[in-house]
């Protein structure tokens, strides 16, 4: 059985993942409008507002390395993580940046042995990213 926190963050995923397939980027107002959602949320549901900063700290990394790789990974997946942070903590973040990275990998991989991609070649991320969700949610 899903919690609201866990219902909200799937349903939320499941758009951003929509969005990044489609337009590959995101309005900054939509991104902050879902972290005081998400901020809303973890108080409403755990009553402890501080407990989600720790969480934060992988959503930190991501955009450490979008601008040291000139959004190589970009600043909105990091901002969804930092999201992701605050729904769900630190070592769950971590598992589901995890598991994002490994099935990107592996759809990289099969793409550059399969169709010929390039190196270069950008896909979106945050589907991943709402797949490990998903995984984490169920584990």
């Amino acid at each position: 059985m899903f919690t609201i926190e866990e219902f909200i963050a799937l349903g939320m995923m499941s758009a951003l993942a929509v969005i990044d397939v489609y337009r590959r980027k995101f309005s900054v107002l939509f991104l902050l409008g879902l972290t005081i959602l998400a901020v809303i949320v973890k108080v409403w549901t755990d009553g402890q507002f501080m407990m989600w900063i720790p969480g934060i700290l992988p959503g930190v990394f991501f955009l450490i390395i979008g601008r040291i790789t000139r959004e190589g990974i970009g600043y909105g997946d990091g901002w969804i993580i930092v999201i992701l942070g605050i729904m769900f903590g630190l070592w769950r973040t971590v598992l589901i940046c995890l598991t994002a990275l490994s099935g990107m990998s592996f759809i990289s991989a099969g793409g550059m042995l399969i169709f010929h991609w390039s190196r270069k070649k950008r896909i979106p991320f945050v589907p991943f990213l709402a797949a490990g969700c998903l995984g984490a949610t169920l584990i």
